[in-house]
């Protein structure tokens, strides 16, 4: 005897449709997350409801959706009349949130046909769009942006789905939003001011980048720390990406807000091989930052000599005031 004949014959013995187990779960909760097509028919024949919920307030929908169980999905949108399209689950999710999270794009379509709310959030502020774009699913990604995602959405940090892409490195998701929202939202702003090209340029992906320059982004913009995509690639010894921004003519000695530029902090950071690997792309060895300082004075204020050197051979001026007066105080503590 199969499980669809077990069932049956509880049943037919007046078994109780409405008992629920340790987590709260109801007979048709457990048959929808499961996938049983057959067996929620039987129940939803028998009186269960649809929108029963267990303890994490989820629904059948919500664990069918979560599973990819298209089928018992169909036949619940289609069957069950009261049932409720956008209940949410104690975090906030939908079946719609659910489904797209885990990469289900014929479980998005499908709600979205029975009118699911497309631009549902959650209680951190994660709509649809938000969870695919993270995760990389470029064919659910595809569907929300076919039937009119909001992709200027932002969660509680300001983020757009597009820099969520773009932390993670998914190439081919960042490609589709930025062509979907064009140059103005490829140069919003979180609450930190960081765009989309700083988040990819900080956590070093590469291709990334290269795809986000095909929409023109803003490449010298600053974040409210003072930093550009280029002084945070750098900071983090990122130089493939250094060297994109800097053929998208990005400022190599643009001055942030601490007074630096990003040579002058690699200076700092007392970095020889950051010193030598932005030299080489092309960073102005004089380019004065705070005080009119350059990098040969700050490496002379430090007494590095390594990065001295380094500098002295891509030919800083080793006659500029603060130079010598930095020099002059060095002779003197030592007479």
């Amino acid at each position: 005897m199969g499980y669809h004949e077990l069932v049956q014959l509880f049943l037919d013995k007046n078994a109780d449709i409405h008992a629920r187990d340790k987590s709260q779960s109801t007979p048709i909760i457990l048959a929808a997350k499961n996938g049983h097509v057959a067996v929620v028919e039987m129940l939803l024949n028998k009186g269960a409801c649809p929108n029963d919920s267990d303890q994490n307030d989820a629904t059948p929908l919500i664990m069918a959706s979560l599973n990819g169980h298209i089928g018992v999905i169909n036949y619940l949108v289609s069957s069950a009349a009261d049932i409720n399209i956008d209940a949410r689950e104690k975090k906030g999710k939908t079946a719609m949130i659910v489904a797209a999270a885990h990469g289900h794009a014929e479980v998005v379509s499908t709600l979205l046909g029975k009118q699911a709310n497309i631009n549902a959030t959650n209680e951190r502020k994660r709509t649809a769009l938000m969870y695919a774009a993270e995760n990389g699913n470029l064919p659910v990604v595809e569907v929300l942006l076919d039937n009119g995602a909001d992709i200027d959405a932002v969660i509680e940090t300001g983020q757009t789905a597009l820099m969520l892409a773009a932390r993670k490195g998914h190439v081919d998701v960042a490609d589709a939003l930025a062509t979907a929202g064009g140059k103005e939202h490829v140069d919003i702003q979180d609450k930190k001011g960081m765009t989309a090209l700083m988040a990819a340029s900080q956590e070093g992906w590469v291709e990334v980048v290269k795809v986000l320059f095909k929409h023109e982004p803003g490449v010298d913009t600053m974040d409210q720390a003072g930093r550009t995509a280029l002084m945070a690639a750098a900071y983090r010894e990122f130089y493939g990406i250094v060297k994109v921004l800097k053929q998208n003519d990005a400022d190599m000695d643009v001055v942030g807000v601490n007074g630096e530029t990003a040579l002058v902090a690699a200076v700092e950071r007392e970095n020889c091989e950051a010193v030598r690997q932005l030299l080489e792309l092309g960073a102005n060895p004089d380019a004065p930052c705070k005080n009119d300082e350059t990098a040969l004075h700050r490496a002379a204020k430090k007494g590095n000599r390594a990065i001295v050197e380094i500098l002295l051979r891509k030919d800083a001026d080793k006659n500029a005031r603060m130079v010598v007066e930095v020099l002059m105080a060095a002779i003197k503590s030592r007479t």
